[in-house]
């Protein structure tokens, strides 16, 4: 099933592995003759009897729903002393583009903001990252020319490695395997595919790749090619929702490792969990005809190198 945005960034945070998080809704709209009544948020889900008003300082602040209209997707940090417990209310560090509206849904992050922010990898950068290094099973479909050279411009991240047949049809049959060589080459500019045989304009055939899970993306409802992955809350991904966690998580304690403040605690956690992804991410590989081929490092849980080798 496919996940969102949204979704994946949510069980990333719901391991609590990256620190406090929470989802709340305005439930009080704050006058518009406040003078700061755009750095405010005001939520009966924060009122809390025994909380210091420094609580949520330094936390980052996202709208992600509900009534956010044109507000959806700013963020802000969370003052030092920005917290009212008797109100449930935030005071943020810059004014939003508007007083946020009644039923505006918005969530607080204590770690790592929802976007990059002030040079600090965001969970949509990482969780792209994480689409990056997996992989779903695809079938590019092409129309003969009359030829056996076919341009592949349409698919940059198409590799020799990621392919795994052609498969051809006639009339009525199930697509199978043609047993014909493919080969991608480089023709100056443009990536060529070269097959073992001509197709007229009237034959169809598919091309059987396994493909990074960021380039294939549903926006707006429609399936469509991409080189920036998600973007918005409401873009999915065919990448299964558990695996893209187990690997973003490591982008994660990585982006914590180095900062802005380094954090050293979360060095060996990063490898750990580094480790552990290159095994999910190899053994959730689509099993065709053959499994692909890792041509990086090993990486073992005591650290040395990392998985920062190439995957087809």
């Amino acid at each position: 099933m496919p996940a969102s945005l949204k979704q994946l960034r949510r069980n990333l945070l719901d391991t609590g592995e990256l620190g406090g998080f929470a989802v709340c809704t305005t439930t009080t709209a704050v006058a518009d003759t406040d003078p700061d009544a755009r750095r405010k948020l005001v939520s009966a889900d924060l009122v809390h009897d025994e909380a210091g008003e420094t609580s949520y300082g330094g936390w980052y602040a996202y709208l992600s729903g509900g009534n956010a209209g044109s507000l959806l997707g700013q963020q802000r940090t969370v003052r030092t002393h920005g917290y009212g417990r008797a109100q449930g209310q935030v005071a943020l560090n810059a004014e939003l583009s508007a007083i946020p509206p009644l039923g505006t849904e918005f969530e607080l992050l204590a770690k790592l903001p929802a976007v990059r922010w002030q040079g600090r990898p965001g969970l949509r950068e990482i969780i792209n990252q994480a689409l990056e290094r997996l992989w779903v099973a695809d079938w590019l479909p092409f129309t003969g020319n009359g030829t056996a050279t076919y341009a592949v411009t349409a698919y940059p991240w198409l590799t020799q490695e990621r392919i795994f047949d052609v498969q051809e049809s006639y009339g009525s049959t199930l697509p199978f395997a043609s047993g014909m060589q493919v080969q991608l080459r480089q023709d100056a500019e443009t990536p060529v595919l070269d097959i073992g045989r001509a197709y007229s304009p009237s034959e169809k055939f598919w091309l059987r790749v396994m493909r990074p899970a960021h380039t294939r993306i549903r926006a707006g409802g429609v399936w469509q090619e991409s080189t920036a992955g998600l973007v918005n809350d409401t873009d999915e991904t065919l990448a299964e929702l558990n695996l893209v966690t187990t690997v973003a998580l490591a982008y994660a304690y990585r982006a914590l490792a180095k900062g802005p403040p380094p954090d050293t605690a979360y060095e060996g956690r990063a490898e750990r969990q580094e480790a552990k992804a290159a095994a999910i991410r190899w053994y959730s590989a689509p099993r065709f005809q053959r499994a692909p081929v890792y041509s990086g490092p090993v990486v073992t849980r005591s650290g040395g190198r990392r998985w920062s080798g190439r995957w087809p």
